[in-house]
């Protein structure tokens, strides 16, 4: 029996040998299968990371983009505003110094229409009395007054105009008189 069990014992060695190889190639083999998984994994990943990196590089792409585009339109608006301003700033000058313009040549035409230093009944009455002024009465000292000044509640323009109508009657007198 020693040979049989021997023999036996051998077999149960060889099967458990060939048992114990599969079992050693089974572990290779899983452990390849892993890594190969492992490497598909992390190959996904990394695609999905840099799909998301894609991705986000357009989207900080187009941020940019657009907020260049709006600091282009805010800038194009600020200009425009500040032309129309001055444009209108402009164009209201204009119009005053035009509107200026306008009274001076109406009180110099109203000047020349109303020129007394021209009118009949002035120079008839200047024949008549050498001494007397332009209203017929006779020149009187000039009187120094003391106090507080009069004031006019006229306007500039109603100023001006009677002021340059006693300029003219007097130097029309003066004029006459030096004759």
């Amino acid at each position: 029996m020693e040979a049989k069990q021997v023999e036996r014992i051998e077999e149960v060695k060889r099967e458990l040998a060939h048992a114990l190889q599969k079992v050693s190639d089974l572990r290779k083999k899983l452990y390849e299968e892993e890594m190969l998984l492992s490497r598909i994994r992390i190959e996904n990943q990394l695609a999905k990371l840099e799909e998301e990196k894609r991705f986000s590089m357009e989207v900080s792409a187009n941020l940019r983009n657009f907020r260049l585009a709006s600091v282009q339109k805010k800038f194009e608006t600020e200009e425009l505003a500040i032309r129309q301003s001055y444009e209108s700033e402009q164009q209201l000058l204009y119009d005053s110094i035009k509107s200026d313009l306008e009274k001076s040549i109406s009180r110099l035409e109203d000047d020349r229409v109303y020129d007394y230093g021209f009118q009949p009944w002035l120079v008839v009455q200047l024949q008549n009395q050498k001494s007397a002024d332009l209203y017929g009465y006779k020149m009187k000292k000039a009187v120094t007054a003391s106090g507080p000044p009069l004031v006019y509640e006229l306007e500039d323009a109603d100023i001006d105009s009677d002021w340059a109508v006693i300029k003219k009657a007097l130097s029309a007198k003066r004029n006459y008189l030096d004759m």
